[in-house]
């Protein structure tokens, strides 16, 4: 579940523009690579959710929906993937390890992502949003009712 200070946060800087029905992981997948060519031109996408919502199922399916041929992982212990396709660079960054840093260090981070002209997939972005980043960047709210299934929520900025 997203923290209510995050829900609160979207709330205020964010519309929902769309819910989907409980989807099980082929097809997230598939919602997932539907919405790739609303990316396809760059630009950043945060993706918010708890340990296990699909998060990561998301990047996969996005990345290779937009040519990318290699494995696509979670950066988890590096924080950040490079994926290379024929017209786009995909940054892939997994923030989770930042859940508890300092603001300073937090803020000095930023200056590393998009940094290429890229596409940028940001997983647990929390350590940003509480820094006041993101009130322009769409996101996507992953949620997992129960095992088998996940709904993806899409927040839009306001603004």
């Amino acid at each position: 579940m997203t923290s209510p200070c995050l829900s609160e946060t979207l709330a205020v800087t964010h519309g929902i523009t769309e819910e989907s029905p409980p989807l099980d992981l082929a097809a997230l997948r598939i919602k997932a690579a539907s919405l790739a060519p609303e990316v396809v031109g760059g630009g950043v996408l945060a993706l918010t959710g708890p340990l296990g919502a699909g998060k990561t199922t998301v990047v996969q399916a996005l990345v290779q929906s937009l040519g990318y041929q290699g494995s696509v992982k979670s950066p988890s212990f590096v924080l950040q993937h490079l994926y290379q396709t024929p017209d786009l660079t995909i940054e892939h960054w997994d923030l989770y390890r930042l859940l508890d840093a300092t603001p300073e260090q937090v803020l000095t981070l930023l200056r590393d992502i998009g940094q290429q002209g890229s596409l940028v997939l940001l997983e647990w972005p929390e350590p940003l949003i509480s820094c006041g980043w993101g009130r322009d960047v769409p996101i996507w709210q992953l949620s997992a009712p129960d095992e088998s299934s996940r709904i993806l929520t899409r927040w839009e900025p306001r603004i």
